[in-house]
This record gives structure tokens, C-alpha cells and sequence, in this order.
């Protein structure tokens, strides 16, 4: 059950990031003919790096599951 609660929410923080990093990359094409990054960019970025960690940490949270199943059985 905990496996599927971290996929679950591993899931629910990743899927936001892939649609921020497409934002951010459309912005830094953007920002590289303008000659400046907008306001947006800095925000999504944070936004971005605060969704980040705790997916990251989910995965890691899943392969020590992974490695521990038989610990724990």
C-alpha cells in the first residue's frame, strides 16, 4: 500500500514540473531573442524546484521499499 501512496504521489508532483520545464524551455527561446527573462520564468522556476524535491524524494522513498521488501516481510 505505501508503494502505490508514493507512486501516487510521486505522480501527482511530476506532472506539474514536466509541464513547468516546457514552460521554462519556451521562455529561455523566448528570453534568448528578447534579451531578458520575465517575471513568469522566476516564479515557475521556484515553483518548479519546490515540486521538485518531494518527488524526488518519493522515488528515492520507492527504491529503498524496493530494496528493503524482503526486510520487511
Amino acid at each position: 500500500m505505501a508503494v502505490l501512496a508514493l507512486y501516487v504521489f510521486v505522480g501527482a508532483c511530476w506532472l506539474p514540473v514536466v509541464w513547468l520545464q516546457i514552460q521554462l524551455r519556451n521562455a529561455a527561446v523566448r528570453a534568448d531573442k528578447v534579451g531578458e527573462l520575465d517575471a513568469r520564468f522566476h516564479r515557475r522556476f521556484a515553483t518548479w524546484f519546490v515540486l521538485g524535491w518531494p518527488a524526488f524524494l518519493g522515488v528515492m522513498g520507492l527504491f529503498v521499499l524496493m530494496i528493503t521488501r524482503g526486510y520487511f516481510r
